[in-house]
């Protein structure tokens, strides 16, 4: 049985950070492009005021604000779009956290393991799935043993 979650923030706070910590890496680096660009416009520019022969200095000037306009226009959409995919990222790693800590919050509070913890197959921490089942195949049979030796008492 394929399991689906709906809601992608299960772990906001971690979720959040982890896509604000990968977009400001992105915005940073990406930061660099533009700068470049300015400086070799910059360059051309000067270049062609000093040659009359050249191009209109006006229209090199438009060329680079439009340019510019546009790599601003395109680096906005790469962060949006980085920012959601480290959202989606994050979820393969934040849900089975999450399911985990769900289990255990209801073994606390009812006093009973639930059998069989399984995540996703593209989640990350599968081990900790495989940890949790052995753990609770370890102590259902001795909690089972040590039911039926309290009953076996009571009965003599």
């Amino acid at each position: 049985m394929r399991q689906k979650r709906r809601n992608f923030l299960v772990n906001p706070r971690f979720q959040l950070r982890f896509a604000f910590f990968i977009s400001s890496w992105v915005i940073g680096l990406s930061l660099m492009f533009p700068l470049l660009l300015n400086e070799a416009f910059s360059i051309i520019t000067e270049l062609v005021i000093r040659d009359p022969r050249g191009p209109e200095v006006a229209q090199v000037l438009a060329a680079k604000q439009d340019l510019f306009r546009n790599l601003y226009l395109f680096e906005s959409a790469f962060v949006v779009v980085v920012f959601f995919l480290g959202i989606f990222m994050s979820h393969r790693i934040a849900g089975p956290l999450y399911k985990l800590d769900q289990y255990l919050r209801e073994a606390a509070r009812t006093g009973h393991l639930k059998p069989m913890l399984r995540f996703r197959s593209g989640d990350n921490f599968l081990e900790l799935a495989e940890s949790y089942n052995e753990m609770v195949s370890a102590v259902q049979p001795d909690s089972a043993a040590a039911a039926a030796a309290r009953k076996g008492t009571k009965q003599s």
